[in-house]
């Protein structure tokens, strides 16, 4: 696994924390804050696909107020062109670092 994989994996998870973070999210900021603080890359790139595996993951997110965002009814739009776009970068960057 290359250093700048990991670097970038870990720059974009920074960036989808910071901004779950300003749209109110109670939960992803947090779990994203944890898995930045695992030294090996290999340990984050298990956790980060498992995030996209099943009920409750990253895949099924929506920022809005009805799944109690405290985001401006003006800002969902693109909250959520952001947080897609975020969350795609973050899925690609941990299979380019899968080993096999």
């Amino acid at each position: 696994m290359s250093d700048s994989g990991g670097r970038e994996l870990r720059e974009s998870l920074a960036r989808l924390r910071d901004l779950l973070a300003r749209s109110g999210d109670t939960d992803w900021p947090g779990i994203i804050a944890s898995a930045l603080r695992e030294p090996d890359d290999t340990a984050l790139v298990r956790d980060v696909q498992g995030w996209f595996e099943g009920m409750g993951g990253l895949n099924g997110l929506v920022v809005s107020p009805a799944c109690g965002h405290t985001i401006p009814n003006c800002a969902i739009e693109a909250a959520n062109r952001a947080f897609i776009g975020l969350r795609g970068e973050v899925f690609r960057l941990s299979l380019a670092m899968s080993p096999g």
